[in-house]
């Protein structure tokens, strides 16, 4: 069995749909919150996040905004501390299950930690950390281009994009319309008014020291 822990908006789909095509017969448990599962060295656990900031700003702007609609040269930014602290609370509960997940399996042999930072824009680092985590299975040169392709940030884009209900789900994609924007790292800056940035920080102090995310 395949545990796939991760906080939204750190293209899990993306790695779930990966995962899925290594596997097609793996039982794969996706989760968003903490869930205890019997001790099983035969499990494989794949603890994946992002830097929790932009979690929040990606969480907002999927709330409130058509990302087909938002006009680059002129962002919407958060400018009331209530609704930066609304948003802060909405994703606290996944970190605390992070936390809480990686503490339930810290000595599992099988764990992979998995920060979006390190596998955007470099695919061969995910392939590479799936690769390591499923035995040193090796992941040929061919299938990589093939699956990178497949389902490569434009490729999910363009579905997301096609479907600007938030609510409807592609059956065979799994992506959620309104669901992508630009995934870059480091975004929030732009997306949230430069007297917030030092209250946002402190907001989510725990959890950005604990991950190693700097200001």
């Amino acid at each position: 069995m395949i545990i796939h822990f991760a906080i939204s908006k750190s293209a899990c789909t993306f790695v779930y749909q990966i995962i899925k095509e290594l596997f097609p017969s793996a039982p794969i448990i996706r989760l968003h919150q903490f869930k205890k599962f019997p001790k099983n060295w035969d499990d494989f656990v794949i603890l994946q996040y992002r830097d929790f900031r932009d979690v929040v700003v990606s969480e907002w702007r999927f709330d409130n905004f058509d990302a087909n609609e938002i006009d680059e040269n002129n962002l919407p930014q958060i400018s009331d501390k209530k609704v930066l602290l609304k948003y802060c609370y909405k994703i606290e509960r996944q970190c605390r299950s992070l936390n809480a997940m990686h503490e339930a399996n810290k000595d599992h042999p099988s764990l992979l930690c998995l920060r979006y930072e390190d596998f955007f824009g470099d695919n061969n680092f995910l392939f590479n950390s799936l690769s390591k985590l499923f035995c040193e299975w090796d992941i040929n040169p061919e299938l990589r281009k093939q699956l990178s392709e497949k389902y490569s940030f434009d490729s999910n884009k363009a579905i997301s994009d096609k479907n600007l209900n938030r609510n409807k789900i592609d059956k065979d994609s799994l992506i959620h319309g309104n669901h992508m924007f630009k995934g870059e790292v480091g975004g929030w800056k732009k997306w949230i008014v430069p007297e917030l940035h030092d209250t946002f920080n402190i907001l989510l102090k725990e959890y950005l020291e604990q991950w190693k995310y700097g200001k």
